[in-house]
This record gives structure tokens, C-alpha cells and sequence, in this order.
């Protein structure tokens, strides 16, 4: 049978006269807390989000107001105790930072034993945003500002979003669809998709694993795209209009064309190099991978003229 009772609350901190609730749960899978609350926010919100150890949900909503909750979660009442929740505001500012105390001698590195806290978010269209955790995964979506979301180990998640947009993970994918801005995209550890318009400059790298470029209509090459991975494949999609200078090397694989027939490739050692000016030129999009084949792909390809209709037999005389 399942137990469960309310507790008096243990471990809340810097709470706001706007504060929702918080209380203190126990089950038989552990002991868990939730804290919320919901800001005014006049105008443009700035919103710092920090947690040790979970993950962190962004999305957007249509009030003007920033609503956050937190639910912490640990294998003992002594480590539910030891985190901490601090929620602040500063006239467009927030900031909710959750950290796991030492207490009595006990020493947790980064990510802690037995406990993790949970961020969710609900904020206004247009927010710029700040995202840290230290282990979990990230998840943004409908948001339109300046995005910068970083964790220590986990997977990053970003849909229809717009702005200036950074994400980094030390170990986990990250997928950015329906972007529409500049992005920065990296990842230790771990595949890597960026698929939208692609505004000014690009950086989308991994590590060690495939990544895919996926630019829609409207992009532009105003200054670099840099697109690698030290081992993997690489796929780059790119629209009919667009002007760039292709440099193009694999260090030990193929290049691959789809819909660009007047594009040579050459052999170099191991591998193979493609150099070539779409349009104007532009920018330059930059593509490397030390161990792996890339695919260059047109995104509308055009069909191939019908065959000729054959010939209509003699009429008889």
C-alpha cells in the first residue's frame, strides 16, 4: 500500500510575498518538496534559472507574468533539507538558483547523491533567459530573446525559438528545430541537429558524434558558419538562394552531393575537399569532420526534364 502525509515545511528559503506554496511530501519512493511562485514583471524579463542537479522546462505562455516552480526530490529527509531553494526579483530580473548544502560533514560534488531539483518555467514570449544545470536535461520552446542554456550532462532540447541562441551540453545531443537566429551549438559528447533560418553566423560542433544542418529559406551567410564534429558524419541541407563560399573537407570519408551537379570534389590524402562560391559568395560556411563522410544536400532538388514523347506513327495513306 502507498503511504503518503504532509509535512510541515523544511526546506524553503527567501520566500516572496507572491509565493504560491510549499510543502513537503512523503511517499514510499522518497521524500519530494515543491515551491512556486509567480512574478509581475513590467516590460522585458530577464530570467536566470540554476539548478545542481535536474532538469530545466521553458516555455512560453501568453500572460505577462514569469510563473517558476521547483520540485525537489531526495532519498532522505536529511538531504531534502539540504537544498536549497532561492527565488529573487530585482524589477525585470529573476533569478531561482537551487543548491544541495554540506551539512554535518558531508561533502557532494556537483550533481550530489540521492537528490536532484527540478525546474519549470512559464514566462512571456519575448524573455531573454539563462539556463544552468549541473545534471539534467535542458527543454526551451516558443521562446523569442536571447536564449543561453548550458548543462554539465544532458540532452538539450529547443523548439521554435528566436533570437540570439547559445546551447552547449558536456555530454548529450542537442536539437534546435524551427530556429530562427543566430546559433551557437556544441556538444562534448553527443549528436547535434540545427534545422531553421539560420541568421548570420552558425557554430554547430560536436565532439564525437554526427551533426546535421538543416537551413531553410531566408538564411543567410553574413559572416562564418562553422560546422564539425571530430568524429562523425556531417549533413548540410541548404536552400535554392544562398550565397556562400563552401569549404568543405573530411579528413577520412566522402563528399556526397545532392543537387549540385556543377560542384567538383577533389581527393586529398585520405580524403576529400569541396571549395566553391554559391551566389554572391558571401560568408563562408566551413565544414570538417576528422573521421567521417559529408553529405551536401540542395533542398528543393528539381525534377528531372520529362523524357521526350515518342514519336507519333505514320498516319496511313
Amino acid at each position: 500500500m502507498r503511504l503518503s502525509r504532509t509535512l510541515p515545511v523544511v526546506c524553503c528559503a527567501g520566500l516572496l510575498p507572491t509565493l504560491a506554496g510549499c510543502v513537503v511530501h512523503v511517499d514510499s519512493g522518497g521524500f519530494s518538496a515543491r515551491k512556486e511562485s509567480r512574478f509581475t514583471v513590467e516590460g522585458h524579463p530577464i530570467i536566470d534559472l540554476t539548478t545542481f542537479d535536474g532538469a530545466i522546462e521553458v516555455q512560453a505562455w501568453d500572460e505577462p507574468d514569469v510563473l517558476v516552480r521547483v520540485e525537489s526530490r531526495a532519498s532522505s529527509r536529511a538531504l531534502l533539507e539540504a537544498i536549497d531553494v532561492a527565488m529573487t526579483q530585482d524589477g525585470s530580473r529573476i533569478a531561482v538558483t537551487v543548491t544541495a548544502e554540506t551539512r554535518e560533514g558531508w561533502h557532494f560534488d556537483g550533481g550530489g547523491t540521492g537528490r536532484s531539483a527540478r525546474v519549470v518555467a512559464s514566462v512571456p514570449v519575448d524573455s531573454e533567459i539563462r539556463l544552468r544545470s549541473g545534471d539534467g536535461s535542458v527543454h526551451v520552446e516558443r521562446v523569442r530573446g536571447r536564449i543561453d542554456a548550458r548543462t554539465d550532462d544532458g540532452r538539450i532540447v529547443m523548439r521554435e525559438v528566436a533570437g540570439d541562441i547559445t546551447a552547449d551540453s558536456g555530454d548529450g545531443s542537442v536539437q534546435m528545430e524551427d530556429v530562427d537566429g543566430r546559433c551557437t551549438v556544441s556538444t562534448r559528447d553527443g549528436s547535434v541537429l540545427v534545422s531553421g533560418r539560420l541568421v548570420g553566423d552558425l557554430t554547430a560542433r560536436s565532439g564525437d558524434g554526427s551533426v546535421t544542418v538543416r537551413a531553410s529559406a531566408g538564411s543567410t551567410v553574413t559572416g562564418a558558419w562553422e560546422i564539425d564534429t571530430a568524429d562523425g558524419g556531417v549533413v548540410l541541407s541548404l536552400p535554392d538562394a544562398l550565397d556562400a563560399r563552401l569549404d568543405v573537407l573530411t579528413s577520412d570519408g566522402r563528399i556526397t552531393l545532392n543537387g549540385y551537379p556543377d560542384l567538383a570534389v577533389e581527393r586529398e590524402g585520405d580524403g576529400r575537399r569541396l571549395q566553391a562560391m554559391l551566389g554572391a559568395g558571401a560568408g563562408t560556411v566551413r565544414v570538417r569532420t576528422g573521421d567521417g563522410s559529408i553529405t551536401l544536400k540542395r533542398a528543393h532538388v528539381p525534377e528531372p526534364p520529362a523524357p521526350p514523347a515518342p514519336p507519333s506513327p505514320p498516319t496511313a495513306p
